[in-house]
């Protein structure tokens, strides 16, 4: 059995979310817990804003 390591998320860490159309969108994580979404959206995880 594989073990699955978790990386811890910080503060001002970015995500990217895979959009239906093959695109990517990101959005940061802030200190209240919500995520606030960028309205730019990338060509891939490399595209970040």
């Amino acid at each position: 059995m594989d073990s699955i390591k978790r990386k811890r998320t910080k503060l001002g860490d970015v995500y990217a979310i895979d959009l239906p159309n093959g695109k990517v969108a990101f959005g940061r994580r802030f200190k209240d817990g919500c995520i606030a979404i960028y309205s730019y959206i990338g060509g891939s995880y490399e595209d970040t804003p």
